[in-house]
């Protein structure tokens, strides 16, 4: 059985080299895409062998999904002419990129390799603090209390990131109704209430299994897509206001729960042991729906950009 693992994990990691190295070097904006999609898809099932399946989640909801998703609504509309060849200084430059990362794993793997055993991690200082971290699973009590200052700014990023993409374009409300496949409504309508259970649920036992607010908002920013796709975007089915404090609630809950213990002498974000539990919970609930709702506005400005004119023959971008 080890050596069939092995030879799985030679075939993973030569994969996504490849992929890597195809994401870098591809001619064609939509080629990349499409393998940078699945560049994901396979880092999801390296996370997955890595013993990490909260990461791997993340990596096939955000990473593959929805960022792919983004990439493709950017793209411009094809031309017609060949594709463009790169200049010898865009060559140079993208050799040099991909030499200094060939030296940046080279210098990991060295440094990884000189560790002593056991030492590999924050594993034995996680686990002598997860007592006080009211959760039972090591990645939420990291995230969400040993570590929250960085969950707190990576939330504060993303609705910055909401906020510059939208003050770029205008919502425009939907035109008169098209035709919408009736295959892909029902098939909408019958995986919409599957979606949001699963959302639910994920974020709920992200206390002591994998799970969380960032695969549960995934979840939930994945099913608002699917609902743009037959021409019910949020947007035009809730008050913006209504969406806009959905979308900050998450990152306010966060700041105000983390000030309580302030209260009661403690540092801010440092909660009590016999409270972190509900705590957590609370945070994780509004941060899912406030990266649900990200994810999914962040798809929709790209949707709504008007499509420029068609390129002139060759300057074109083929598909």
């Amino acid at each position: 059985m080890k050596p069939l693992l092995g030879g799985l994990d030679l075939v993973l990691a030569a994969t996504l080299l490849g992929l890597a190295w195809a994401v870098l070097f591809s001619r064609g904006r939509f080629r990349a895409v499409v393998l940078f999609v699945a560049l994901g898809l396979v880092m999801a099932l390296v996370w997955v062998r890595l013993a990490a399946p909260e990461v791997a989640l993340a990596e096939a909801a955000i990473g593959a999904g929805i960022t792919g998703a983004m990439l493709l609504a950017a793209l411009p509309r094809p031309g017609i002419a060949k594709p463009r060849r790169r200049s010898r200084l865009e060559r140079a430059a993208i050799n040099t990129a991909g030499a200094g990362v060939l030296l940046l794993m080279a210098g990991a793997a060295y440094l990884l390799l000189a560790l002593p055993p056991g030492r590999i991690g924050p594993g034995p200082a996680t686990l002598e603090a997860m007592e006080a971290s009211g959760v039972t699973n090591r990645v939420t009590a990291v995230l969400l209390n040993f570590r929250s200052f960085d969950t707190l700014l990576e939330l504060a990023v993303l609705l910055l990131a909401v906020i510059g993409a939208w003050a770029l374009g205008r919502w425009r409300p939907q035109a008169a109704a098209e035709a919408v496949n009736p295959i892909l409504l029902t098939l909408v309508r019958g995986v919409m209430p599957l979606g949001i259970l699963i959302a639910g649920y994920l974020t709920w036992i992200g206390d002591w299994a994998p799970g969380g607010a960032f695969q549960g908002g995934a979840i939930l920013g994945a099913a608002a897509i699917l609902l743009a796709l037959v021409g019910r975007p949020l947007p035009d089915l809730f008050p913006h206001g209504l969406l806009r404090l959905v979308l900050v609630a998450g990152l306010l809950v966060f700041l105000g729960l983390g000030a309580l213990p302030l209260g009661l002498g403690l540092l801010f974000l440092q909660y009590p042991p016999e409270q972190a539990g509900g705590i957590i919970l609370a945070i994780e609930a509004a941060a899912a729906l406030s990266i649900g709702l990200a994810l999914a506005l962040l798809v929709y400005v790209q949707q709504q950009r008007a499509p420029g004119p068609e390129p002139p023959p060759g300057k074109g971008e083929p598909r």
